[in-house]
């Protein structure tokens, strides 16, 4: 009578049908005689219903160090720079909808100097809003520079393009989207050259904003703001998420 052992193996790699798929802790059995015979390979425990996704994701290289800024659920972490009940409206699967009145600007907490910056936005019809650098935590617009962001898809670039720096830059192109679609947005700071990444195209390339002359710029690290533009022009963002850069 032939002897059989049972063992598990953390992680393998099974070749079939020219796919390769890593099956975590698989049990194999083993005859005398050396002929393995494969015994159960574990799925998922939220997919063994189904049978989807049997590998593990991986996590994007492009996404490490980056931390969420807003929780999608409250605006923890965040200042009104208004009256606060008049402030933005989270929506259902944490969308910020930044709109509405009496309220000029959500401005973190935290301060920052050199960072890259990532979220998405879409917009209303006429839709508009921005994003502004270094800000101090009152009077944001007397002293910090906008990052421009619009329903403005198809339109002729101009120094109020998405992507712009506002009034001062254009950006190389416009890269929006048409209204109700995401626009997924990268901003680099990294002191003192700025680059803006609209819909995957770099739309601001190592600009030194330091030599823009007129620039509202008065702190080298301050904190980030959404500006909410005016009543019916709503902007709406979410996946806001950081990465701290070396100062």
């Amino acid at each position: 009578m032939k002897s059989r052992q049972v063992m598990r193996i953390s992680s393998i790699v099974m070749f079939a049908a020219g796919f390769a798929l890593t099956a975590a802790a698989a049990e194999w059995a083993v005859d005398d005689g050396g002929w393995c015979h494969l015994v159960r390979v574990p799925l998922p425990a939220a997919d063994q219903e189904t049978g989807a996704g049997l590998t593990e994701p991986v996590v994007s290289e492009h996404e490490e160090d980056f931390e969420t800024l807003f929780n999608g659920k409250n605006l923890e972490g965040w200042i009104i720079q208004g009256l606060e009940k008049a402030g933005p409206k989270i929506l259902e699967e944490g969308v910020l909808a930044v709109g509405g009145w009496d309220y000029w600007a959500v401005i973190t907490q935290r301060d920052f100097k050199n960072f890259i910056l990532r979220f998405d936005v879409k917009f209303e019809p006429n839709g508009n809003s921005g994003i502004l650098i270094h800000t101090p935590k009152k009077e944001v617009f007397q002293s910090s520079f906008e990052i421009q962001l619009a329903a403005d898809y198809g339109e002729v670039v101009t120094d109020k393009t998405t992507g712009a720096i506002f009034g001062k830059v254009a950006p190389s192109r416009n890269a929006t989207k048409p209204v109700g679609e995401w626009n997924s947005v990268e901003i680099k700071v990294d002191g003192p050259k700025l680059w803006v990444v609209i819909n995957g195209e770099t739309v601001q390339d190592g600009v030194d904003y330091t030599k823009i002359e007129g620039l509202k710029h008065k702190l080298e690290k301050g904190g980030i703001a959404i500006q909410r533009n005016d009543y019916k022009k709503t902007a709406f963002f979410r996946n806001i998420r950081i990465k701290t850069l070396p100062d």
